[in-house]
């Protein structure tokens, strides 16, 4: 995938993220804010995958995997200093 639509995937992860946690304070049941917090949790995490993946592609890279992701990051942390970003 190309910079771009990791950008695109990784604002849709937060913003879904993020209407997760509005509702988690809206909710009474405790299994149902557990839940929800998992949701909100999973959505933030793949939004910060997405959000490194544009950062990878500027040394042309792309990660399989997220022990390769940390190895890349690890090797080239100067491609984090001055992310890309995407208008849209």
């Amino acid at each position: 995938m190309n910079a771009e639509i990791h950008t695109i995937a990784a604002k849709e992860h937060f913003e879904t993220a993020e209407k997760y946690d509005e509702k988690i304070g809206e909710e009474k049941d405790e299994n149902r804010k557990t839940a929800l917090r998992t949701v909100a949790s999973q959505n933030y995490f793949y939004a910060g995958i997405n959000a490194i993946e544009p950062m990878l592609a500027k040394i042309s890279t792309h990660s399989f995997n997220h022990e390769n992701r940390n190895r890349n990051m690890a090797e080239h942390p100067e491609i984090s200093k001055n992310p890309t970003t995407t208008s849209q």
